[in-house]
């Protein structure tokens, strides 16, 4: 996002909580503010974004991440266009029960409900359990054992059943405009770090996803950008999460980000190449350095012009690595840990 918007002219202003956050490397954006993270400090974010959007009088404000949903509660403070919609909708959309809920109306769902109302104890193996906020996949139990199941779960209210579907995983990522589709493409996560979030990016084509991601948006007026994992089995396709936010489905759309966000409707992109995190490949699989599939892929941190970003990701890692040690995090845990958001059970006064 930095590189495309400012190769169109636009000044670029970032903002995030880590200290040696990639983009803070990038030659490409005119500032950088380290600010408070909003999971322990939430009070001090939200004065460090407003002061940031007077200071520098900023007419766009685009979350990426989990921050988003921060950012959320806080739009109508901001003076300024954000891409994200407000917080009750935002509330429904990621939490995974309330999504379904709503999503049947749109797409084939899978059965789903809280793990609290759950009794069919005598058919483990025909659901998945998650917790009703989560990420990266992380904490789940796939076809699990009865005593795995009571072990792992201590607040029955906070997680989910749902029917395991196996299957074709796709992943959608779309940009919003007060409900007009600005584009939508879609990818596998073949290759992921551990069991987490994809890492390697081939664009695929579902026109009749789309369509139905379409009126999805469209009937909820949706703004900024909005993503859903699907299962595809025997010909039909099952929403089982919805992100509303950022994915790496932008990797795909690079260069063309900014032409997307500021000029005027354009859906269809026939010549997306595929990419990857390379440096993340090769941490999972160091044997993908001798495949075709890893020469092809084109890096995403990878630019000529702006070698940092991608120089200085050891540094970010370091970073990341030394947060997990201090708190008792998995390295997928940390990345998320001063920015993630659990719905309800998070304090935003």
């Amino acid at each position: 996002m930095i590189r495309s918007f400012y190769r169109a002219g636009h000044r670029v202003i970032i903002a995030d909580a880590k200290s040696s956050a990639l983009c803070r490397w990038s030659k490409f954006k005119h500032q950088f503010y380290h600010i408070p993270p909003p999971v322990q400090a939430f009070s001090d974010f939200k004065e460090a974004v407003r002061n940031i959007v007077e200071k520098e009088k900023i007419t766009d404000c685009i979350p990426v991440y989990e921050e988003s949903f921060y950012i959320s509660k806080i739009r109508d403070e901001l003076n300024c266009k954000v891409w994200m919609p407000g917080i009750d909708l935002t509330r429904k959309l990621h939490r995974k029960d309330k999504f379904i809920e709503i999503a049947k109306d749109f797409f084939d769902v899978p059965f789903t409900l809280n793990y609290a109302d759950f009794d069919d104890f005598s058919n483990l193996d025909q659901f998945i359990f998650k917790p009703i906020y989560s990420r990266f996949a992380n904490n789940i139990f796939i076809q699990p054992l009865k005593k795995e199941l009571i072990d792992g779960v201590k607040n029955k209210s906070h997680w989910i059943a749902q029917e395991f579907i196996k299957g074709k995983e796709i992943c959608a990522y779309s940009i919003w405009d007060n409900g007009e589709m600005k584009a939508c493409c879609f990818y596998q996560p073949k290759i992921r770090f551990g069991k987490g979030a994809s890492i390697h990016f081939e664009p695929s084509q579902y026109n009749d996803l789309k369509m139905s991601i379409k009126k999805f948006g469209e009937a909820h007026q949706y703004q900024g950008q909005l993503s859903f994992d699907f299962i595809e089995k025997n010909g039909k396709y099952y929403v089982i999460e919805c992100n509303p936010r950022a994915t790496s489905g932008a990797h795909l759309f690079s260069s063309y980000l900014s032409k997307i966000y500021f000029e005027s409707q354009i859906s269809d992109y026939d010549n997306l190449s595929t990419k990857g995190l390379k440096f993340l490949m090769l941490m999972n699989k160091p044997s993908l350095l001798f495949s075709k599939k890893f020469r092809a892929t084109k890096d995403v941190l990878f630019d000529s012009k702006d070698l940092l970003p991608m120089i200085m990701q050891v540094v970010s890692m370091v970073e990341i690595i030394a947060l997990a040690w201090r708190k008792g995090l998995t390295i997928l845990e940390a990345t998320t840990y001063d920015i993630e958001w659990n719905g309800d059970e998070i304090d935003f006064k």
